[in-house]
């Protein structure tokens, strides 16, 4: 039995772990002894915690702030008047790839009705569409190199 003015320590019933350690961490660490093992694999399980776990989390956040992209063309005035004279004028791509939810915007500012692929865009008019669902969509194109454009999405 324990005489009331010692304490467990002083009787050599220090707390120690299932393997005989002590883990009596009310006495201060003698100076230029490392930490336990356990104290060390704790922190480098943390480290290693951070370092992989906060890329994840910003990669995750910017693709859930980016939201569908406007993909906007304009066709100058003047263009069809430099395609008389035989100019071969590029303003839409000849493939372009979108992805679901963006939306394809055609601005005509020339005097002339322009196609592009499915759509047709009267002088003056803005078209704005967007796609809801993947697919290719192939068509003349008015205002790329080679007469065609291909629209795919994803």
């Amino acid at each position: 039995m324990s005489d009331p003015g010692t304490s467990p320590a002083d009787e050599g019933d220090a707390p120690t772990d299932r393997d005989g350690n002590d883990t009596d961490v009310s006495q201060p660490r003698a100076a230029g002894r490392p930490p336990a093992p356990r104290m060390l694999s704790t922190g480098l399980v943390a480290a290693l915690a951070l370092v992989v776990i906060v890329p994840v989390v910003i990669v995750v956040a910017l693709l859930r702030s980016s939201g569908p992209t406007t993909h906007t063309y304009t066709v100058p005035a003047g263009t069809g008047a430099r395609q008389d004279q035989g100019e071969q004028v590029e303003v839409m791509p000849t493939d372009l790839h979108l992805e679901v939810g963006d939306h394809l915007v055609i601005i005509n500012e020339d005097d002339r009705v322009q196609t592009v692929g499915l759509f047709t865009v009267r002088p003056g008019e803005t078209l704005d569409t967007p796609f809801g669902r993947p697919g290719v969509y192939k068509g003349a194109c008015t205002v790329s190199s080679s007469g065609q454009i291909v629209i795919t999405v994803t």
